[in-house]
């Protein structure tokens, strides 16, 4: 599927500027990126889901008050999936990114330090287009929103990207943040949601989930990546009842995407040298030595369960089992505000696209599915109109 390795590298390798500039008073460029645009096979189907995907935003940013509709997605490359179908829907100008990665972020204007964030420079007196307007209070938001973070010594955990959207959404803004466990301390930290707060989002979308995931545990693999022993992460069902309490005083939608179904057979298939791993731990009989194996090599995992950690299907279900009774914790003790807490439930459709007996082709890895993003975005957006009141 070429639009899985295009969207990797449109939201890996997004042009970011290392300084600002001031814009002329013409309106600025906005650009179309091919990759995404070209994900899209115009069948029926999908220019219908495209077409109603817009009109429920159009809708969305005609009830704002100020006229400035805005959504994050915040989470790992199946979110970046997911914004990348925002993207498809219009041109767009990228006016805000901070990155904290523990590298650069590399554009074609130059980088952008660990710890450094970039703005578009709006200050325009005499501009009046409205494109102008949503870019300036965006860039304010966005650096508020990251002066927050680290005034509280909390990051990003990877990186935000923020995009204003041309016609016929012009006066949406979509906030793409990349959350990885492995660039920061903590899968939840309060500090997140007193950051939303700063971006005044309409909606917030998000999910933490395939990156607490192993496909092994071997020195390697955990030298590199032993999330579930972070802060706030070994926990999955509190973690993401921290969140969804705590989000819901940032916005009046709030959206938690579970995590998608590990499709055993198309892991396989993708990444051949896998099986074995996989099938040694379907055998009870081979459990006890493999969580002594894993302790031993990976001792961040001491008081884990290996096997609840691992890259399949089993570990998936486990996750969506838990953040669905955490949503509906938080929803009994938010009580009225609890109405404000959405599921958008991509474990189910994705697991019926797994278990279709004449296979799934809208997933290339067992991990991402990229055929069904559309469909998502279509319901997210059902969803933001649906909740619509007064921010």
């Amino acid at each position: 599927m070429p639009g899985v390795a295009a969207r990797s590298l449109v939201f890996a390798c997004l042009a970011l500027h290392a300084t600002t500039f001031t814009l002329s008073r013409q309106e600025p460029t906005i650009k179309l990126p091919p990759a995404l645009a070209s994900h899209h096979s115009q069948t029926a189907d999908g220019m219908k889901l495209q077409s109603s995907t817009i009109a429920n935003l159009q809708k969305v940013i005609e009830a704002s008050q100020d006229g400035i509709a805005s959504v994050v997605l915040m989470g790992d490359s199946t979110i970046a999936g997911l914004a990348g179908e925002f993207l498809d829907l219009t041109s767009w100008w990228e006016v805000y990114v901070a990155n904290d990665r523990p590298q650069k972020y590399h554009g074609s204007e130059g980088p952008i330090e660990p710890g450094q964030d970039w703005g578009v420079d709006v200050e325009c007196p005499t501009c009046t287009q409205k494109r102008f307007d949503v870019a300036r209070a965006a860039v304010q938001r966005g650096k508020a929103a990251t002066a927050k973070l680290h005034s509280q010594n909390c990051t990003w955990a990877g990186g935000i990207e923020t995009f204003a959207m041309g016609e016929p959404l012009r006066g949406l803004l979509v906030h793409r943040w990349g959350f990885l466990p492995e660039y920061g301390e903590a899968c939840w930290q309060s500090c997140m949601a007193d950051a939303m707060k700063e971006l005044k989002p309409t909606a917030i979308m998000w999910n933490v989930g395939l990156h607490l995931l192993n496909h092994r545990f071997d020195v390697a693999t955990c030298s590199r990546r032993s999330n579930p022993a972070k802060y706030n992460c070994g926990d999955y069902q509190e973690m993401v009842h921290h969140g969804m309490s705590q989000l819901a005083f940032a916005t009046p939608t709030l959206v938690w995407r579970t995590t998608n179904w590990v499709c055993e057979p198309k892991i396989i298939q993708h990444n051949p040298h896998l099986k074995s791993d996989l099938d040694m731990w379907q055998l009870e009989a081979n459990r006890p030595s493999l969580e002594d194996k894993c302790k031993l090599e990976c001792p961040k995992y001491a008081e884990k369960d290996c096997y609840n950690w691992l890259m399949n299907g089993r570990a998936t279900e486990l996750q969506y089992n838990q953040s669905m009774a955490a949503v509906t914790q938080a929803k009994t003790a938010l009580r009225g505000r609890g109405e404000q807490l959405y599921v958008l439930d991509a474990f189910k459709l994705s697991r019926q696209c797994c278990e279709n007996e004449v296979g799934c082709d809208e997933t290339e890895d067992g991990e991402h599915y990229q055929g069904l993003d559309a469909a998502l975005a279509n319901e997210l957006s059902s969803i933001m109109l649906n909740n619509l009141w007064a921010y």
